[in-house]
C-alpha cells in the first residue's frame, strides 16, 4: 500500500488506519496468550469497522505499481484480510460486518509494512 498508493488523495490517514489494524493484529496475538477474551473481543470489534472503512477508501484509488509486495492488488488482499477477521469474529462470538466467505489460506509473506511517515526511495530495489 505504501509504496503503490500514496499519490491518492487522503492516502496518509487511510495508510495510518491500515497500519493501526497491523498494530491491532499484534495486540491480539499478545492478548491470546495472556487468555484476555474480554480485550480480544473488544478489539476484533474494532478491527472490523475501521477495515472496512479503510477498504472503502481503498477502492476509488489507484496503484502505480512501483513495488508489488506479496501477490495480487491491494483490494485482493483486503478481501483476505476480511475473510480471516470475519473468522476471527465467528471465532470469538461476534458477527462481523459484510458477507463471511471462507478464510483463505495465510500467504502474505514476511516483508513488514514501514510505519506511517517512512521515508522511502523513489525506486524500488532492483531498479
Amino acid at each position: 500500500m505504501l509504496y503503490n498508493y500514496q499519490h491518492n488523495p487522503g492516502f496518509q490517514e487511510t495508510y495510518r488506519e491500515a497500519y493501526s489494524l497491523l498494530e491491532s493484529a499484534k495486540y491480539l496475538h499478545a492478548k491470546q496468550h495472556q487468555g484476555d477474551h474480554d480485550a480480544i473481543r473488544h478489539h476484533v470489534t474494532q478491527m472490523d469497522g475501521l477495515l472496512h472503512h479503510v477498504q472503502g477508501e481503498l477502492r476509488p484509488g489507484s496503484g502505480n505499481h512501483r513495488r508489488q509486495v506479496g501477490s495480487g492488488e491491494i483490494i485482493e488482499k483486503s478481501s483476505d484480510v476480511e475473510a480471516i477477521l470475519h473468522h476471527l469474529c465467528y471465532d470469538v462470538g461476534i458477527e462481523p460486518h459484510g458477507d463471511d466467505e471462507p478464510a483463505p489460506a495465510p500467504g502474505f509473506g514476511d516483508e513488514q509494512a514501514p510505519a506511517p511517515g517512512a521515508v522511502l526511495n523513489s525506486s524500488p530495489p532492483g531498479f
